[in-house]
């Protein structure tokens, strides 16, 4: 790696508590601040990592969200500055994000039960797509960008979306809600936090069913709570599962190989954002959102390396320069 690429290598973090974009140094330093409308949440990257996108959810909370936004700020990188805004409307609430492959840029939109297609050149949302479930929270397309899946909080089934023909093709069943989606860099697995259980489901890509569910070990399943806020991510490798289990103060790192080899973190309050260092393959960024904190993890040994101020409570986070991080770029 040159000093060049290193110079520009920067991990992004949406600042969801403190309404801000945070460019933050590997070393733990925020390099600057850019101030964001109230309720950003999600991120995602174009491929050539010129521009960022930012999902301006609301003021609120899932289901209880009395001021839903209708924005996507664009941001150019590296330096930071506002490239203007895309806006969803007539719908609100835009959340997750992803690309596909024709350069589409694609967010949930829960509050109306729909997933929008947006075209950046022009602006403006160009299709929409009725999911059936207005919980649909997380959208994400596999690595080439030519299926979509999306999770639904309330709903047993996870869906698939064919970007192209802007519908559903298809509702894979699953026992209850789910949570987060994270996908691996074969394209072959999607994972899928359960929203009423501590368990991830694996999800075969091409057959579009589910093939395990994977228990997370040591965490009793409390039947009185609604949800298991679980956020995934997959290493650069494809050889680890990573789990950020928001209520039990954990990451979970699970062997996609064999899934009864698993090893627990504890973390900080709130464990909740996921990030891979492109230029370390096995070190990992974990938001703590509950306390202001990261850490940043060795996936390979099991640790947390440090815990360092950042924010006052990070939702999601992107690394750019040096690389991608496979889960959270799409598209251009």
């Amino acid at each position: 790696m040159n000093e060049s690429s290193t110079a520009k290598r920067q991990l992004l973090a949406v600042d969801k508590v403190g309404c801000a974009l945070l460019f933050v140094d590997p070393s733990g330093e925020i390099r600057s601040r850019l101030p964001m409308p109230r309720g950003p949440h999600e991120i995602v990257l174009s491929r050539d990592q010129k521009h960022a996108f930012v999902s301006i959810y609301g003021t609120g909370t899932f289901r209880a969200n009395p001021n839903p936004g209708f924005e996507i700020e664009r941001v150019c990188l590296p330096d930071g500055a506002r490239a203007g805004t895309l806006e969803v409307t007539p719908w609100t609430s835009p959340h997750g994000l992803t690309f596909d492959s024709a350069g589409v840029l694609w967010s949930s939109c829960d509050r109306h039960g729909v997933v929008v297609a947006i075209s950046v050149d022009e602006g403006k949302v160009v299709a929409a797509v009725e999911t059936g479930s207005f919980g649909t929270h997380w959208v994400l397309a596999t690595p080439d960008g030519r299926k979509l899946f999306t999770s639904n909080k309330q709903d047993a089934f996870v869906g698939v979306i064919d970007p192209v023909e802007r519908r559903m093709t298809r509702r894979i069943a699953v026992a209850h809600g789910t949570e987060g989606l994270a996908v691996s860099p074969d394209g072959r697995w999607l994972f899928a936090a359960d929203h009423r259980l501590p368990a991830v489901l694996r999800i075969d890509v091409e057959r579009e069913e589910v093939v395990e569910t994977i228990v997370l070990d040591g965490v009793e399943a409390d039947r009185s709570r609604n949800a298991h806020h679980m956020r995934l991510r997959v290493s650069p490798d494809g050889a680890v599962l990573c789990v950020a289990a928001y209520h039990y103060e954990r990451l979970f790192l699970i062997d996609v190989a064999d899934t009864r080899q698993q090893k627990a973190v504890q973390t900080g309050k709130g464990p909740m954002a996921l990030a891979f260092d492109p230029a370390k393959g096995k070190t990992l960024y974990l938001s703590n959102h509950d306390e202001g904190t990261m850490s940043i993890v060795d996936v390979a040994q099991g640790r947390i390396l440090r815990t360092f101020p950042c924010g006052d409570g990070v939702e999601s986070m992107a690394f750019v320069g040096a690389g991608t991080d496979n889960a959270l770029v799409r598209g251009r």
